[in-house]
């Protein structure tokens, strides 16, 4: 017989599972329609694609290009999916869109055993809203599958802990943390954090063996690419302001982004001083009280965050908001207990269940619409129109299938190449081997893909741009072909890629440079000019005709590099005769010289 109450309790938290799966049901509809409306890869995207769908399994394990780094477990499982898919931008977002569903889920289920159902329905209500869950659950980059791993990790751990004594649990973990290292690198820390949450209190000997395991396959990773990887002067610069330096002049400035990269930026991406105050303080109350009744609960949900701020003081990791994301959903069950404790608190002191019962049967549900409201409102901004971040794809395809035709030379931005290059290659004839597709991608490659490079969209070059320092930059349809196919070409007969500006971006603070370098802008208007006075003298009845193809430009701000050297063109006798837009970071201009 049951006890008295037991029904309603059963009853109310059946009402909790169910609002929370219809929250989760909404989260897989909203991110499946953000999936199918993005559209084109934007810059950091086509850089990835490029390794993805450029090599194979094996030159995978090695480091990337185009400035570009991961774990080799992803990129085998992008690669894996082009090569049984096609390289549409779907495809490559297909193991993203999957890590982001699982998030609420996996979030629901951890925070059941954690923190209870209703702190539980409201953490999951922020993750199924959050804008930044949203965007990275449709972007070719491992951001949400490494939070998807983290909260799965513990969701095994927690497990374990029902059951210390049970093989197969044990092995359920081990294979986990193994399969999670290899395609997470935050991982890492989630481990540790498993590692000591369950320090005394299963067997030692079983414990050291799956530590042994994550750690060999750690180290393999590390070996093969993210070494040489970690030591690149680029990556450290580009991810310099988002490490805990104690040393570092701004360090109460990188403390403040950091714990605002953690708590803030999953509920409002852009959230004020206040936001990130407010959040701050929910988090750390939540840490609290969770480890007042069960302190190995809060090792498990903050744990690895607390080891990546460790590692990012000795300057090992940075402290971003995107590779700080894989802790968010145990920050955001540490904030919900809080929130469910002052709601339990402030119904006591009103009497509301002596007063208005239901009422009180009521609340966990109007705040889990109110946390999903108010962290929705932020992802309004990019719901509206999913697919507008430089959208890309159909205005190069367009751009260069005309200037096949017209025998028209297409000078590409330096920001631009990546997608230029994803959007113009027969990824299917690269696949299958043809010889023109393969060197055509490796030439851009060599030429543009080494941060080393003065083509690479974020070289930073010190002093003035040197004489003909971009003029070896060109792509032709002999040096792919063997032969100049000018008449049937399938793209331009000459592809001038862009020297890069010379302002170096960063991840966080000012940029490397506040303008073009020196003598950028002459020396890329000298280029296009001569393409086109090339062309014509071959005798091309449409020869005086130039494309500029441009996209991740910062277009009507300071940093618009575009802008001076198309005022510097037309000073120089040119005309623009047609502009096409691809929404408002993508541009292609028809750059006219009279004869």
């Amino acid at each position: 017989m049951a006890a008295p109450g037991e029904d309603s309790v059963g009853l109310a938290e059946s009402r909790l599972a169910r609002a929370a799966g219809l929250l989760i049901a909404i989260g897989m509809a909203v991110r499946l329609w953000v999936l199918t409306e993005r559209g084109s890869l934007f810059l950091d995207e086509a850089s990835l694609a490029l390794n993805v769908l450029a090599r194979d399994v094996r030159l995978l394990t090695q480091p990337l290009d185009w400035g570009q780094a991961g774990p080799i477990g992803f990129l085998w499982i992008e690669r894996v999916a082009v090569l049984s898919a096609g390289s549409a931008e779907w495809v490559l977002r297909l193991a993203p869109f999957l890590g982001g569903v699982a998030i609420p889920v996996l979030t629901w289920l951890v925070g059941v055993r954690t923190v209870g159902r209703r702190a539980a329905l409201y953490a999951t209500a922020a993750c199924v809203a959050s804008l930044i869950a949203i965007r990275y659950s449709s972007e070719v980059k491992p951001y949400s599958t490494d939070a998807a791993v983290a909260i799965g990790l513990v969701l095994f751990a927690l497990r374990l802990r029902e059951r210390p004594n049970a093989p197969a649990r044990w092995l359920a973990l081990g294979v986990a943390g193994v399969l999670g290292v290899f395609v997470s690198l935050p991982a890492a820390f989630v481990l540790g954090a498993v590692g000591l949450s369950l320090l005394g209190q299963v067997s030692l000997r079983r414990l050291a063996g799956c530590g042994a395991a994550w750690i060999a396959v750690f180290a393999l990773q590390w070996w093969l690419a993210l070494g040489e990887s970690s030591a690149s002067a680029y990556l450290k610069e580009y991810w310099a302001p988002v490490m805990l330096a104690p040393v570092a002049s701004d360090f109460v400035a990188r403390a403040i982004r950091a714990a605002a990269a953690l708590w803030a930026t999953p509920l409002q991406w852009t959230g004020a001083l206040g936001v990130t105050l407010v959040a701050v303080g929910l988090g750390l109350c939540g840490v609290g009280r969770i480890a007042r009744s069960a302190k190995r609960d809060a090792a498990l949900l903050i744990g690895p965050a607390a080891l990546a701020a460790v590692a990012s003081v000795a300057s090992l990791y940075p402290l971003s908001d995107r590779l700080a994301f894989f802790a968010a959903p145990g920050a955001l069950l540490c904030a919900a207990a809080c929130v469910d404790a002052l709601v339990v608190r402030a119904g006591g002191l009103m009497r509301i269940a002596e007063r208005w019962p239901s009422a009180r049967t009521a609340t966990p549900y109007v705040i889990a619409a109110a946390v999903a409201a108010w962290v929705g409102a932020d992802s309004l901004r990019m719901l509206r129109a999913p697919g507008a971040l430089e959208p890309t794809r159909t205005l190069f395809e367009t751009i260069a299938a005309e200037a096949a035709r017209d025998s028209s030379p297409v000078y590409v931005y330096a920001r631009a190449v990546p997608a230029w290059v994803y959007a113009t290659t027969d990824w299917a004839a690269h696949a299958a081997g043809d010889s023109a597709e393969i060197r055509r991608v490796a030439r851009v490659t060599r030429l543009a893909g080494d941060v080393r490079s003065p083509a690479h969209e974020n070289f930073a070059r010190e002093g003035a741009v040197a004489v003909g320092e971009g003029d070896s930059l060109v792509v032709s349809a002999a040096d792919v072909r063997g032969v100049d196919t000018r008449a049937g070409a399938s793209r331009p007969p000459v592809e001038l890629l862009g020297l890069a500006p010379g302002v170096r971006y960063r991840i966080a603070g000012p940029t490397r440079g506040s303008g073009p370098s020196p003598g950028w802008v002459p020396s890329e208007a000298r280029r296009i000019m001569a393409a086109a006075v090339a062309d014509s003298s071959r005798g091309s009845s449409r020869g005086t005709a130039v494309w500029l193809v441009a996209s991740h430009f910062f277009e009507g701000t300071g940093a618009d590099e575009l802008r001076p050297l198309v005022v510097t063109l037309i000073a120089m006798g040119a005309q623009i005769t047609e502009e096409r837009r691809g929404g408002r970071d993508a541009i292609a201009l028809k750059v006219t010289v009279a004869p």
